[in-house]
């Protein structure tokens, strides 16, 4: 009815067990599946929302996690070949484009500069070619902790002017972790 999304997202950070997670094996992580497992999850679960939903008018590829304090390789085995497998995994048992899901989403947590921005931004435009996916390149979660912003001095306008350059959709916030006045807090 009226309350129904106009949007919604499949799946978020499904790839924190990282790519050495392997169909069938448990996660140690809450949200973990394997990449096989993701592209699964896509599959039937946007099938289901585009045909048994019709309010919903946006189905996006929930975040990956991408570490921006391990400097996370996005074409790597955490983020672009973790996509490659999943959706080669749906080729194989025919689900293959259009998809019933667009667009491909990263959280970027932390200090986030002009050439990190552009090197996420360019690997899941390779992606998205690669498997013609349409829609936004988005960032889904982003914040920094109060300490790193009260330490470092940090400039919020650049990070925000380096997504907006690279990404056509941003979510930004902060969020609060367990104790909210914390330095390690977001």
């Amino acid at each position: 009815g009226d309350l129904c999304p106009s949007t919604v997202f499949i799946g978020n950070e499904n790839n924190e067990d990282g790519p050495s997670l392997a169909l069938g094996q448990r996660p140690t992580k809450m949200s973990s599946t394997s990449a096989q497992a993701f592209g699964a999850l896509l599959a039937t679960t946007s099938k289901r929302i585009r045909f048994s939903v019709p309010l919903v008018k946006n189905i996006y590829i929930g975040a990956l996690s991408c570490l921006v304090k391990f400097n996370t390789d996005p074409r790597g085995p955490w983020v672009g070949q973790y996509l490659n497998t999943a959706l080669l995994y749906m080729n194989h048992y025919g689900i293959n484009p259009p998809y019933n899901f667009s667009g491909l989403a990263l959280n970027l947590e932390g200090v986030v500069t002009d050439t990190y921005a552009k090197w996420c931004a360019q690997a899941i435009t390779e992606v998205m070619t690669s498997f013609k996916i349409t829609g936004p390149k988005i960032v889904s979660e982003w914040g920094l902790q109060s300490s790193t912003i009260a330490t470092l001095q940090t400039n919020i306008t650049a990070i925000h002017t380096a997504f907006a350059t690279y990404f056509d959709i941003l979510f930004m916030y902060a969020h609060s972790t367990e104790n909210p006045i914390s330095k390690d807090g977001y």
